[in-house]
C-alpha cells in the first residue's frame, strides 16, 4: 500500500522503519562489494565517453534543455512549454484528437459513445469535444499535462530546484541541426530518489533551440523515384514471374473457351 508524504511524516515511528531499512540495505550493498573490481584498469574507450561528454555540456542547448527537463520532470508544464517547439506542439494536438476520435469511431451505439465521450473529456481535462478542438495547442499541452497530474497523486508539482541533471553525451543529425541528448536524471519522489535515463532531442530555430516532441518518432518517406522505376523493371524482367503470368494468362484463355463451348 503506498502512504501519502503526508502520512508519513505524521507517523515517526513508519519513517524511521523506512529510513533504517534504506541504511542497511545500502550499508549491505557497500560491504558486499568485490575489492577487485574498485580496482579493475580503466575500459578502453572511456577517454571518448569524456570528451564526448564535455563537449556535450558546452553545447549551446544545453540552457534549454536543462530548463525543459527540471520543468517537466517536477511537474510545471507551463514552465515547461516554454521550450518545446511550436510545431511539435501542433503535432501533439492533432495526434492526441486523433486518437481521441479513433476510439470514439470505434463505439457504434450512441448511448455507449456519449459515455465514451465524456470519459475521454474527464481523463484530457476538458469540458467538451469543441473546447478540446479550439483551444491553442500550448494551452493544450498544458491542461492535458496538468490533467495527469491532478489524477494521479504521486505525480504532485515539486520544486524545480530538487531535479538533477548529468549530461552524458549526444549525437547530431540534419547538418547539426537536429541534437538528441543522453542524459541522467535524479529526482525526490516522497523519500526515495529516483534516476532515470533520458533521451531528449532539440532542435534549431532561429537563434534558439527548442525541445522536439516528434524527433523521434518514425519517419515516413517516399523512395526515390529511380528506386522505384528499377524495382519495378526487375519484377516486370523476372523470369520466375514471366513464367507465372504466362501460365495465368494460359488458364484464363483456356477458361474462357471452355464457358464459350458451354454456351
Amino acid at each position: 500500500m503506498k502512504l501519502p508524504l503526508q502520512t508519513l511524516c505524521s507517523s515517526p515511528g513508519i519513517l524511521a522503519t523506512l529510513l533504517a531499512g534504506i541504511s542497511l540495505l545500502t550499508q549491505g550493498y557497500a560491504q558486499n562489494q568485490d575489492p577487485e573490481i574498485s580496482a579493475l584498469p580503466p575500459v578502453p574507450g572511456a577517454e571518448i565517453g569524456e570528451k564526448i561528454a564535455k563537449a556535450a555540456e558546452s553545447h549551446p542547448a544545453v540552457e534549454s534543455l536543462t530548463a525543459y527537463l527540471k520543468a517537466s520532470i517536477s511537474n510545471h508544464y507551463l514552465e515547461a512549454v516554454q521550450y518545446i517547439e511550436p510545431t511539435s506542439l501542433e503535432a501533439y494536438k492533432f495526434r492526441t484528437l486523433n486518437a481521441v476520435r479513433t476510439q470514439l469511431d470505434a463505439v457504434t451505439l450512441e448511448g455507449s459513445k456519449r459515455a465514451r465521450m465524456r470519459d475521454i473529456l474527464n481523463e484530457l481535462g476538458f469540458d467538451s469535444m469543441e473546447q478540446m478542438t479550439d483551444i491553442g495547442a500550448k494551452e493544450f499541452y498544458v491542461k492535458v499535462n496538468n490533467r495527469q497530474v491532478e489524477t494521479n497523486p504521486s505525480a504532485e508539482p515539486t520544486p524545480m530546484d530538487s531535479v538533477s541533471i548529468k549530461i552524458l553525451g549526444l549525437a547530431t543529425e540534419d547538418e547539426a541541426r537536429t541534437v538528441h541528448f543522453v542524459t541522467r536524471t535524479r529526482h525526490r519522489e516522497e523519500v526515495m530518489l529516483v534516476s532515470n535515463l533520458r533521451l531528449t532531442s532539440m532542435i534549431k530555430a532561429g537563434r534558439d533551440w527548442y525541445v522536439s516532441l516528434q524527433a523521434q518518432r518514425p519517419r515516413l518517406e517516399p523512395l526515390p523515384n529511380d528506386v522505384i522505376k528499377r524495382e519495378k523493371s526487375e519484377l516486370e524482367n523476372d523470369p520466375e514471374l514471366k513464367r507465372l503470368r504466362k501460365l495465368l494468362d494460359t488458364r484464363k484463355q483456356t477458361n474462357g473457351e471452355q464457358e464459350n463451348g458451354d454456351q
